[in-house]
């Protein structure tokens, strides 16, 4: 029965982490302590207690869930957010986290995805396009639904933050 709960625990506390906010455009906001802006990945714990993330994964391929694997004695605090570089550095430097990719964009193909310890996708969605110094994120922190944010919130909630609903389509010209 011990165990049963421990698992039922556990599963509980993976749905509670969530991707919340990504940008593929950071061009001159946020620096890494190397002095570079890359793009990024902010996950958010939903829950009203830390979450030990070891040895989940970070990815931008659906056929590849593990592609990086988050270091051991990773731990999101309660109701708060943590940032993945996306650098193709491969590891813990300086307290930051870099990924061994990055994101593209451009090629419509990349993707992030968030996979636990077994590679189960937990949480993956389609890289769109956003402009310069634009991000994608959830309208509210964890919420179900997604807004482009014209003013990033690197790490920080989302919650007030300037948002549009998307871009005005390209107009078609006829003669």
């Amino acid at each position: 029965i011990y165990a049963l709960l421990l698992w039922i625990g556990i599963t509980n506390l993976t749905a509670q982490v969530v991707i919340n906010e990504y940008s593929a455009s950071n061009l001159e906001s946020f620096t890494d302590k190397y002095g570079k802006t890359e793009d990024w990945i902010e996950l958010y714990n939903t829950s009203s207690n830390a979450v030990d993330i070891s040895g989940w994964h970070i990815s931008d391929k659906a056929n590849k869930p593990g592609k990086w694997e988050i270091p051991a004695g990773t731990i999101i605090p309660a109701n708060d957010h943590l940032v993945f570089l996306c650098s193709g550095r491969d590891g813990k430097f300086y307290g930051e986290y870099h990924t061994n990719f990055k994101l593209t964009q451009t090629q419509g193909s990349d993707l992030v995805l968030l996979s636990d310890a077994n590679e189960s996708i937990i949480e993956i969605f389609a890289l769109d396009y956003t402009l310069v110094e634009h991000s994608h994120c959830r309208a509210v922190d964890g919420a179900s639904n997604w807004k482009i944010s014209t003013a990033p919130t690197f790490g920080e909630s989302n919650n007030g933050s300037p948002q549009i609903n998307g871009y005005t389509a390209t107009p078609q010209m006829s003669l």
